[in-house]
């Protein structure tokens, strides 16, 4: 006998892994054991409508015994379930012959429950699970944010009307100083205007930003989105800050451009005045550039300076309300940076910033292309 029929004879004797571990058939008194288990509600209904199988949670959940409805129509047992959410969906679950899942309010306990229907040849089966602690606790969390929207909503109305009350003493201030100019030859007493002439125009910006920022959390303003020559926006930037950064010795510029964009114009000019004013602010030698280019399906707008830029582990915290780099820089609120976040954000505009300690920062504004092209 050759060794190779010996060994194909006891392979073919030797029973194979697969067939030692097949798994075995439940026996319905298995099977009836694990529905009895099952944690959730369940009962199984032929299609008279009467129940064959109700496990205990069921039953417990109705206050009965399964021994009680077994054989009864179920609207006779439960007749508080006729014409209610439960009954349409069974009898729809039935009679379309698919399964339907819905939560809703029990007709039998008032409180919110999660029901499957899965119908079958012979009838239906129905799980319901009792949810009314997770609906109470989406209500607490439904509740907590509506408070803390009208919070916010409240703090802004405040702010709002702070700063508009705030705006007018500066124009008396300002009145006043006007008058006083002009009578006063003494030059020491110019020098002092001057200087008030600087302290409210300070003032008058930092309220312009707490208006702003109070109308954004406010959501009182929306975008107005059209397609922009942005040239246009540019060069009233240029000529917005020009003056300021020449009286600091910089140099502004802007590259002429014929591009075009889709953006609130507005918005758009609040985001790049920001980021002009603050580039200027932290820039003590050199320049600022104000330029776009096309990339793929959007063109990116830049403001680039050769300041003192931004160290790593700020660039995501001047972002926030009233965070201030370097107090040593100038005067200001904090909040030029924040109103760019949000504006941005309402545009749906990234805004993503590239700096280096010593040599500079850039910030790109990305705006999409005008959907006709």
């Amino acid at each position: 006998m050759s060794v190779g029929n010996s060994a194909q004879r006891a392979a073919d004797a030797s029973p194979s892994k697969a067939s030692r571990f097949r798994p075995k058939a439940l026996s319905p008194t298995q099977a009836l054991a694990l529905l009895e288990g099952f944690g959730d509600g369940l009962c199984v209904l032929n299609r008279d409508w009467r129940f064959i199988f109700v496990n205990r949670a069921a039953a417990a959940y109705w206050h009965t015994t399964h021994q009680d409805l077994l054989g009864r129509r179920i609207w006779d047992a439960l007749p508080q379930a006729v014409g209610s959410h439960c009954h349409h969906m069974m009898q729809r679950a039935l009679a379309e012959q698919r399964s339907m899942e819905s939560e809703t309010v029990s007709p039998y306990t008032g409180a919110w429950i999660r029901i499957t229907v899965q119908p079958f040849e012979g009838g239906l089966a129905a799980i319901f699970r009792p949810i009314g602690a997770r609906k109470e606790a989406e209500h607490r969390l439904r509740r907590a944010l509506e408070e803390l929207t009208e919070a916010d909503a409240a703090k802004s109305r405040k702010m709002t009307v702070a700063a508009h009350d705030l705006r007018q003493p500066l124009h008396v201030i300002l009145s006043a100083a006007e008058l006083i100019r002009k009578r006063a030859g003494d030059p020491q007493i110019q020098r002092f205007l001057a200087n008030v002439d600087l302290a409210v125009g300070q003032l008058t910006k930092g309220l312009d930003e707490l208006l702003h920022a109070a109308k954004l959390e406010g959501r009182e303003l929306q975008p107005r989105r059209q397609v922009l020559r942005l040239a246009e926006i540019l060069e009233a930037v240029g000529r917005q800050w020009r003056p300021e950064a020449e009286r600091k010795g910089l140099r502004l510029a802007t590259v002429a451009t014929s591009a075009e964009a889709e953006s609130d114009p507005d918005m758009l000019r609040t985001i790049l005045d920001n980021l002009v004013g603050n580039a200027i602010k932290y820039t003590t030698a050199g320049g600022v550039l104000i330029g776009c280019r096309p990339r793929g399906r959007s063109i990116h707008v830049q403001v680039v300076d050769s300041g003192s830029g931004i160290p790593a582990d700020s660039l995501e915290a001047i972002f926030d309300e009233f965070y201030r780099l370097d107090a040593a820089h100038g005067q200001g609120l904090g909040l030029g940076l924040a109103i760019v976040r949000q504006t941005a954000a309402l545009l749906d505009h990234p805004v993503i910033v590239k700096s280096q300690p010593g040599k500079g920062s850039n910030f790109t504004v990305v705006l999409p292309l005008p959907r006709s092209r």
